[in-house]
Parts: C-alpha cells; sequence; structure tokens
C-alpha cells in the first residue's frame, strides 16, 4: 500500500494524454442546449475521455484521485493500482463501501507484421462488429500514436469480419518504422479514440468507456451530496482495477477497505433501442437506476436488497430491478470476501454495451447518486444488524 502525495493529486498528477486531433474534436463538442456544464458532467466527460484498459489504467485513477481527494479524509492506493478514499466516521459505525472500476474494456498489441501493420488481441469483451473501421490510439513509451482498425479490402458481405482477420493500420512502411521510429511494441495498450457529446436531448450523453467511468462519476456525486452531513457510518469510496478481465482489483479493495457493506457501479444492457431482447435485459433510459437482482457471480443478500429498494421508494428515487442471467462484476468478489459482505450491485442502463460510443442518460446518473446518498445517511449499527442473516433460535 502507498500514500498518495497531495500535491500531485492537486496539480492533476498524470494527465491523462490524447492525441492533438482529439483534444480540438474535444474543444469543439460545445453542449447541445447551450448551458454550461456542471461538475457531475465534467467529471462524466473527462473520465470518459480518459484512456485506462484494464492493467493500465494509471490515467484515469489518477483523475479518479484528484477529483475525490477534497470529499475525503484520506487516499490510499493498492498494490495493482486502485484509489481508496475513506471519509472517518462514527467509533463503531458500520464500514459503507461504494465500489466502481476503474478500468474500461481495449486491447493490447500482440505483434508488428512485416509491413508494419499491427496484430491485436483483447483486454475485456466485446463482438467483432463493433470494431471495424474504429479509430483507436496505441499507448507507448513514446506517446500515443493514432491508428484505425481495417481488414482486407473487399471483405466478404455476408458474414461478420472475424477478428484474426482483422489489423491496425499506424501509417507506417514498415517492421522498423512502428517499432523504432513510432515506438510500438508487442503488450502496449490500445484504446477507442472517441469524445463526449450531448446527444439532441442535452440528457443523453454520448461517450466511450462508461462501463464504468459513469459509476465513478456517481461514487463522486454521492461523496459530493454527503460532504458536510454526519454520517453514521465510514464511508469508503473506490476506484478498483482489472474489472473487464480477472475482477481482481475489488478483492484487494476489499482486503484494504474492510466492509461490513458494499454497493458497487457498474452498468447494463438496455432494452429501449430497435432489436433489443426484454426477456434479457429490461432496463430502459431515463427510468432509474437499475437494481441488479441475480448474476452469475452473485445473488446479493436479500435484506440488503429489500432494505434499500424500500428506502428508493421512501425518497422516491426511481429504480428498475433487474435480473440478469449472465454477467458479473466487483460485486462478486466482494460479497465473497471475508466472513462474507452484504453487497448490492447498482447499474446505470447503456445502448450499445461494450462499444467505443454508448450513450447513457443524465435523469440515472443522477438517481443512483441520490440513493448511494440515502443508504450513507441511513447506514448506522441498527440497520447493518438488521440487515445482517439473525441468530438462530
Amino acid at each position: 500500500m502507498t500514500r498518495i502525495d497531495s500535491d500531485r493529486w492537486r496539480s492533476g498528477g498524470a494527465a491523462p494524454c490524447l492525441p492533438a486531433a482529439l483534444a480540438l474534436l474535444a474543444s469543439c463538442a460545445a453542449p447541445a442546449s447551450g448551458q454550461a456544464p456542471d461538475e457531475v458532467e465534467t467529471w462524466l466527460r473527462e473520465l470518459s475521455e480518459a484512456p485506462g484498459p484494464s492493467g493500465f489504467e494509471e490515467p484515469v485513477a489518477q483523475l479518479f484521485g484528484k477529483f475525490l481527494q477534497p470529499l475525503v479524509d484520506e487516499i490510499v492506493r493498492d498494490s495493482l493500482g486502485g484509489v481508496i478514499g475513506t471519509r472517518r466516521g462514527p467509533e463503531g459505525g458500520p464500514r459503507l463501501l461504494l465500489d466502481a472500476h476503474l478500468d474500461e474494456i481495449g486491447f493490447l498489441v500482440k505483434r508488428v507484421d512485416e509491413a508494419g501493420y499491427l496484430r491485436f488481441s483483447l483486454l475485456g469483451w466485446n463482438t467483432p462488429h463493433q470494431l471495424l473501421d474504429r479509430r483507436v490510439v496505441i499507448h507507448t513509451r513514446k506517446g500515443p500514436v493514432p491508428g484505425v482498425i481495417q481488414t482486407r479490402p473487399d471483405p466478404p458481405k455476408e458474414k461478420v469480419v472475424s477478428r484474426d482477420e482483422m489489423f491496425i493500420d499506424v501509417g507506417s512502411p514498415s517492421k522498423a518504422f512502428t517499432e523504432e521510429t513510432l515506438g510500438i511494441r508487442a503488450g502496449d495498450a490500445i484504446t477507442h479514440e472517441s469524445t463526449f457529446r450531448r446527444l439532441g436531448d442535452p440528457r443523453y450523453l454520448l461517450g466511450k468507456a462508461w462501463d464504468d467511468r459513469s459509476g465513478l462519476a456517481v461514487v463522486l456525486g454521492a461523496m459530493r451530496e454527503t460532504r458536510g452531513k454526519t454520517l453514521p457510518c465510514t464511508l469508503i469510496a473506490s476506484g478498483s482495477v482489472q474489472e473487464e478481465t480477472t475482477l481482481a482489483g475489488a478483492q484487494v479493495v476489499a482486503s484494504l477497505a474492510r466492509p461490513d457493506v458494499a454497493i458497487t457501479l457498474d452498468i447494463d444492457e438496455t432494452c429501449d433501442q430497435p432489436g433489443a431482447d426484454p426477456d434479457y435485459a429490461n432496463a430502459a433510459l431515463g427510468k432509474g437506476v437499475v437494481v441488479i437482482l441475480h448474476t452469475k457471480e452473485m445473488v446479493p443478500q436479500v435484506r440488503l436488497r429489500d432494505w434499500v429498494l424500500d428506502l428508493a421508494k421512501e425518497r422516491g428515487i426511481p429504480v428498475q430491478p433487474m435480473v440478469e442471467e449472465g454477467g458479473g462484476t466487483d460485486a462478486g468478489p466482494i460479497h465473497k470476501h471475508g466472513l462474507g459482505v452484504p453487497t448490492l450491485d447498482l447499474v446505470i442502463p447503456q445502448r450499445y454495451y461494450h462499444s467505443a460510443n454508448g450513450v447513457i442518460h443524465r435523469d440515472d446518473v443522477e438517481a443512483a447518486i441520490r440513493l448511494l446518498a440515502a443508504v450513507a445517511e441511513r447506514m448506522d449499527r441498527p440497520t447493518l444488524e438488521r440487515i445482517r442473516p439473525p441468530q438462530i433460535r
């Protein structure tokens, strides 16, 4: 465990490095409504645009830490790169963990071929039809290098091109130029090039990496919402690493945070677009935060689930309960930590799951912030005891 240099956080630390063209595009993205962005939108935009695939989270970790630092008493880092901020509560009060993951889906350079093109492998899951003709950024020791995912001329029109038939063109005449001049080598991280936008209705937000940068913004929002209030619990906010690949970061965060209760934030698919299957995902944009009732990793503790649903109803916070038949998030390893941690997974609905251009709704982000803040305000020792399994009589 390492402690953070406060001056580095205040100065922004290792700011995400974006290509000049990408920065220019971002500067031209005037809000559709003409209204200046507020703090939550600023968090969403900057976190979305920051690079940070699994195992390479440092740029977004620094950014999240900079935003979190004024909202907590202490920030520490775990040895895998996670960020854990703590606001100390009363002696003997519960320890409540609010967790979202730092990493996004991305790619790794697999090899450089003789003509200077890159072959690549996945960091996280996506489908081939989401990849072809996408602009990407290769993150090298010498800095970011732009590229584009392409395939051979005139590919078969009757089938989806497989990833093995794709390559990345970085504008190189040879293998030597790619490796020596551009500094690209096997194992370098690759991310999508994508910029934040408000859409026609400015509550609809377009960007990359909403999984799970939207969750990070919700955690920050809840910490801000409860700032200055006397809480009955110690409140811990974490940005974990490697959720998209191994879930290892959540295991480490749980060991360091030692929570009595945990709420994790993530994203899930929606049913409000053409061709969606409502039996697979029944959430819609703008209808509230989703409460996950089941994944392959976890069945939530029923007492915690019901308490949160009742609290949302009491506060008038819109929620969308949903059974996920597959999937898995940081909630899985956290709820299995130690003797068990009552854990609930809340997710922000997103259209175009694990793609370079996802769409979320600001109202769902606000509902999640309000619900997390309400949980923190109510999580006292008697509530914790009601949530825990009763003794055998």
